[in-house]
């Protein structure tokens, strides 16, 4: 999480390497391991999360931040399985709260939401506490991911 942090804010993967060479040798191994993982898209500490609860349950890599088009404009998914036409969101309470007035907020995202089901997009919003019971997230994904399956037979 802190790597994604930093890498979003433009931090070198470079520099991130010369630190871990130039640092301690306890769990050096581990740390240039997870530098593999690392996402400069991911916005933030829940997006990092869900990214490593998907990849600790087996699913497939998915797209970060993909832009997709709608008469209103273009939107960005946190995560898409473009080939399923799933997108999964994980929603924080920052970007209801933190910017706009929620109601606001809300209806932007309902009418977004809208408009990618509307061309076909399933979503699977994701959570806080979502991400304390990873059996609930892979029952959830599975059953969207057989929806996108029997929709395209």
């Amino acid at each position: 999480m802190i790597g994604d942090s930093a890498l979003h804010q433009g931090v070198p993967m470079d520099d991130i390497v010369q630190a871990l060479a130039a640092g301690s040798t306890r769990g050096r191994r581990r740390a240039i391991k997870v530098l593999s993982f690392l996402e400069p898209a991911t916005e933030s500490v829940g997006e990092s999360r869900t990214r490593m609860l998907l990849e600790q349950l087996g699913f497939d890599k998915p797209v970060v931040q993909l832009g997709l088009h709608t008469p209103d404009g273009t939107y960005r998914a946190d995560f898409a399985w473009v080939e399923l036409k799933i997108i999964i969101e994980f929603d924080g309470e920052g970007k209801y709260l933190d910017y706009q007035p929620a109601p606001a907020v809300l209806l932007a995202e309902r009418r977004r939401e809208s408009l990618l089901m509307e061309q076909g997009w399933i979503f699977v919003r994701l959570r806080w506490a979502d991400l304390e019971r990873p059996d609930d997230v892979r029952r959830r994904l599975d059953a969207a991911i057989a929806r996108a399956q029997r929709r395209s037979a």
